[in-house]
């Protein structure tokens, strides 16, 4: 039964798996165990409540239901082993990639006592995968386990000297492909006193380490829904795209990253120059009508008059000499580019007809394409705005089988449509929210300013109610000042027309989420696909157009 335009899908239910790599007793001399096993609890422990917080945000697009919450280990001997009791200890349930068959693998253990931990953490797991390694090729073997606990995880707990890698498939390789993916990687060193970092890359795609208390915003950044970034488990998911899902990745992602970083912390300062500006040029002019009211309140509204202003000027000057908002629109319109570009090269009948366009040719379109929009300017964003670059739609293509077709629409609606579909209702949901409180709040101060004009003379008569006529009118004439503060905060957001916009895509999407999920033809597939990427490339038109003609400085 098609959805109605407010019906909201089922929220899934969070679940977090923690991934564990680290040392074998070897690597672990310089290791105090009580307070290693300290340190893996503590870190388990902050992603307990981590998890929690997501779940109970408004914006969370996850049901509100108990969390599921995972730890994926090989139970090596050491510290996986260390990590995985720990775990088990606090009620996250156990998975277990093992790199040969369980009995094999025993023969790794070179003590009773880890032999029997490890039956033991077996016993307890929810589920137990034993690769098909070869004792020929162990390093193969471990290196593949290695990364089955990278592709089930949503962040890595990695104990670990710090030293590169001795070999292949070690804890220093895990360590690296995890940052390289983007996995949220928490490092207790596994030497005294066992510190513990969050190891992330920055916009440049060099490696950085932050203090622990950082794992909460980039683990719930990891756990949102995210278009632009394909883990190991999503090209799990869907093998017959992994070829083209690395190389977006490979010619995409650091381009893509850095526009969005960049754009980001260009919005952050636009909104703070917006609050500094429209607040204290409220308030200067606040403390002047307060001044003109002969109210003896003492001389700090002279004071403080200058020093709102002064703030409010200085915000407008800077807004106009850094140009936070062209930069931040600029940064943002290149990171959408770079979204469009994949998922209209994901999306290109021609990408599914080997023949059309190979390998080399994917290649070189993509690092056209890349270098183009990186190379984008102010200007290039108005062109873009006033031209109708609209591709044709796709024809020719059913001879192009269904079964090829099938992993391309599941990716694209799980991946694409749906999560920015969610995006447009969250918006609509915030801009509504925004809207309400202060569309009223401007015509009800200047009519209460008017009705306190008009009281003001009534209060004239009696000569004992001068004072009373004096915070009157002074009142009618701070009151519109406050209006005019708030309509400054809606002009630079514009959320009326910003709610309507998220609305009408939202169910735009839906539309054509319930076509794709019935299409069996082909060519009909392509179409509707193409129809989605018209709808992203127009919202973005639209949002943009919208943000330049507020009317604000910078």
């Amino acid at each position: 039964m098609p959805s109605s335009p407010n019906h909201r899908p089922p929220r899934p239910r969070l679940a977090v798996r923690v991934g564990v790599t680290g040392h074998r007793p070897n690597k672990l001399a310089q290791t105090d165990e009580p307070l290693l096993r300290t340190r893996i609890r503590e870190v388990l422990e902050y992603v307990r409540r981590v998890a929690q917080d997501v779940i109970t945000r408004p914006d969370s697009p996850y049901a509100a239901d108990q969390p599921i919450l995972d730890v994926s280990s090989s139970l090596a001997e050491g510290a996986d082993q260390i990590a995985a009791r720990e775990a088990v200890e606090l009620g996250f349930e156990l998975h277990c990639p093992l790199p040969f068959d369980r009995d094999e693998y025993e023969k790794d253990f070179t003590t009773s006592e880890s032999r029997a931990e490890y039956r033991c953490l077996l016993d307890k797991a929810t589920t137990v995968l034993e690769l098909k390694g070869s004792r020929a090729t162990p390093t193969e073997a471990y290196e593949a386990v290695g990364r089955e606990v990278l592709k089930q995880s949503n962040m890595l707990i990695a104990i670990w000297d710090g030293k590169e890698a001795a070999g292949q498939g070690g804890t220093g390789q895990i360590v690296t492909e995890a940052v390289d993916e983007e996995i949220p990687t928490v490092w207790i060193r596994s030497i005294f006193p066992h510190r513990s970092h969050l190891l992330v890359c920055d916009e440049n795609w060099n490696r950085r380490e932050l203090e622990l208390d950082a794992l909460s915003s980039h683990l719930r950044q990891f756990l949102a829904p995210d278009d632009m970034r394909d883990l190991p488990r999503d090209r799990a998911c869907w093998p017959t795209l992994r070829d083209v899902l690395l190389l977006c990745r490979d010619k995409m992602r650091k381009p893509y990253r850095k526009a969005d970083t960049v754009a980001l912390k260009y919005q952050r300062w636009h909104r703070w120059i917006i609050a500094l500006a429209a607040i204290f040029g409220t308030f200067a002019v606040l403390f002047a009508i307060v001044q003109l009211s002969q109210f003896a309140l003492g001389s700090w509204p002279k004071r403080s008059e200058p020093l709102a202003a002064a703030v409010a000027l200085g915000a407008v000057i800077l807004g106009s000499l850094a140009a936070f908002q062209s930069a931040w629109l600029l940064e943002r319109h290149k990171a959408e580019r770079y979204r469009l570009l994949k998922f209209g090269f994901l999306t290109n009948p021609q990408l599914w007809k080997r023949v059309a366009l190979g390998p080399t040719e994917q290649r070189d379109y993509l690092s056209r394409e890349t270098a183009t929009i990186a190379a984008l300017t102010h200007k290039a964003i108005h062109e873009w705005i006033e031209t109708d670059d609209t591709l044709e739609m796709p024809t020719g293509v059913g001879q192009i089988p269904l079964s090829m077709l099938q992993p391309l629409v599941s990716y694209y609606l799980e991946k694409r449509l749906r999560v920015q579909k969610r995006y447009f209702a969250r918006r609509a949901e915030q801009n509504t929210r925004l809207d309400r409180y202060t569309r009223l709040l401007p015509p009800m101060l200047f009519y209460l300013s008017v009705a306190f004009a008009l009281s003001h003379f009534v209060f004239d008569l009696f000569e004992s109610l001068h004072v009373w006529s004096l915070l009157l009118i002074t009142l009618a004439a701070a009151l519109p000042v406050v209006g005019a503060g708030i309509r400054t905060f809606r002009t630079a957001y514009e959320f009326a027309r910003n709610t309507i916009r998220f609305r009408a895509k939202r169910d735009a999407l839906t539309h054509l989420e319930e076509k794709l999920q019935k299409e069996t033809e082909p060519e009909e597939i392509f179409r509707d696909l193409w129809r989605c990427e018209q709808v992203m490339k127009a919202e973005h038109r639209e949002w943009l157009s919208l943000m330049i003609e507020a009317e604000w400085f910078g």
